[in-house]
């Protein structure tokens, strides 16, 4: 014990393997029904949230306990829902300082766009409360003979607000012109104040208010809760949990796939080309605008890409998968390549492709449909085929207790595993547990994440 701690004391120089250059994708959940978003409740790390789209005409949110590893056999919330093509339940979010507030995204029959607001029964965390009716905050119209392009995502920001990502309405070439049309929240970031009471008293159709400081508010004839708008159908987005930019992956049409980046300085008002522009391509369309914001990250549907449909993402934060920390995730529904990009100056991104480093067990990473995050920043990637995995490194880490930060409860908890001789010890990979285990975690230590 005194020469355990006596090791301490030394800056050791032990060679490494790379860390974080190998990832393990492991199911931890299989027979769903159409997968498309795991979320949690915030300050919440014993749970997840898994929405599924639908299960014939019903669109479920499903617990999963992450303390008995467990899915829980009652849903959390049953929806009705429109069940042609891309509809269905598509997005779930939970107020940040009221959890007992959910708000979800769903196409209900009829195929018309629904935001509402549930309880949460205060005498079972792991359901609505069906006595409390839910508050409808928003219905948008879609075109009563198209099934695509919902959007379907909502998260609240760093400022409290709730973003819903809508796409433009179906079709092909947007033939309404939505995207660049103010006066509708078809193809475009909403910005929504749910907490304001009803700003829109005349309108059933709307129980909620407009922020001050929306780009649109004042406008003639502009929808006030417009935040950005040119966006064909953004299909999963995400605020950085380090600095609150906001990254949307915009579905492509027939040649290219898109990934925009809104800072959090922004002050909205962003026009993102559809359809004008497919990425950075023109699409052949006259009268547009000149203060188009391009995509930071294209990619082709033709060589070398092969894509057609980007699955945006979550940007990884903490200890968990070191190697892969501040990048944001995607993948590519029909090629199944997974891909993180990261700014690696203002301005300047670097774009991976990782499928080689990956190692699925437990099932096959194939038509990804979503990625997620729990309360720790453990990352989860679903299938629309009905997995749901856990993104890891599959390379030793200082974060030997799995908060995803590496502190003090990290070395004494190596430190019991190395006595006890526990292959969980094994930070260099040979096999054996020795002394080379011990300076080779104190040097992952000293690193931090």
């Amino acid at each position: 014990m005194r020469e355990l701690w006596a090791w301490c004391c030394v800056v050791a120089s032990v060679a490494l393997p790379a860390q974080g250059q190998r990832y393990e994708a492991r199911a931890i959940q299989t027979g769903l029904a159409r997968p498309v978003l795991v979320t949690h409740a915030p300050g919440d790390d014993s749970r997840i949230f898994i929405v599924e789209q639908r299960a014939g005409s019903t669109g479920r949110v499903r617990v999963y306990d992450l303390t008995t590893n467990l899915l829980l056999a009652s849903p959390f919330l049953n929806v009705s829902v429109a069940t042609a093509s891309e509809q269905g339940l598509l997005g779930m979010a939970f107020h940040p300082t009221e959890p007992s507030r959910v708000f979800v995204n769903y196409t209900r029959p009829g195929g018309d766009t629904v935001i509402a607001e549930y309880a949460v029964d205060q005498n079972d965390p792991n359901r609505v409360d069906i006595n409390v009716p839910p508050t409808t905050v928003l219905v948008v119209d879609q075109p009563n003979d198209q099934t695509n392009h919902n959007g379907g995502w909502i998260a609240f920001g760093p400022d409290g607000y709730l973003y819903v990502a809508m796409g433009d309405g179906g079709s092909g070439n947007d033939p309404w012109n939505n995207a660049q049309n103010v006066a509708v929240p078809l193809g475009c970031m909403l910005r929504i104040d749910v907490d304001s009471g009803d700003a829109f008293p005349a309108d059933p159709n709307r129980y909620c208010a407009a922020p001050a400081d929306n780009p649109f508010v004042g406008v003639p004839n502009a929808d006030p809760l417009l935040w950005a708008i040119g966006l064909r159908n953004p299909w999963r987005n995400d605020f950085d949990p380090a600095g609150g930019d906001l990254w949307i992956a915009d579905v492509g049409q027939g040649q290219r796939e898109e990934i925009n980046l809104q800072r959090r300085n922004s002050a909205g008002g962003e026009n993102y080309g559809w359809r004008c522009w497919e990425g950075s391509r023109s699409n052949g369309f006259g009268g547009c605008p000149s203060n188009v914001v391009f995509p930071i990250h294209e990619y082709n549907h033709s060589t070398p890409d092969f894509g057609c449909s980007i699955t945006g993402g979550v940007v990884v934060r903490g200890c968990r998968i070191p190697s892969l920390n501040g990048a944001f995730l995607y993948a590519d529904y029909c090629s199944n390549r997974f891909y993180a990009i990261r700014e690696i100056a203002h301005g300047a991104f670097q774009n991976e492709q990782i499928n080689s480093r990956i190692t699925a067990t437990g099932g096959s990473l194939s038509n990804i449909s979503s990625f997620g995050r729990d309360a720790r920043g453990r990352v989860y990637v679903c299938t629309v085929g009905g997995t749901v995995f856990r993104l890891d490194t599959a390379d030793f880490v200082a974060d030997v207790d799995d908060d995803n930060a590496v502190n003090t409860n990290d070395f004494f908890a190596y430190l019991a595993l190395y006595q006890a001789g526990d292959p969980g010890a094994d930070a260099t990979g040979e096999g054996a547990i020795d002394t080379n285990d011990f300076f080779a975690f104190l040097d992952l230590y000293q690193q931090g994440c």
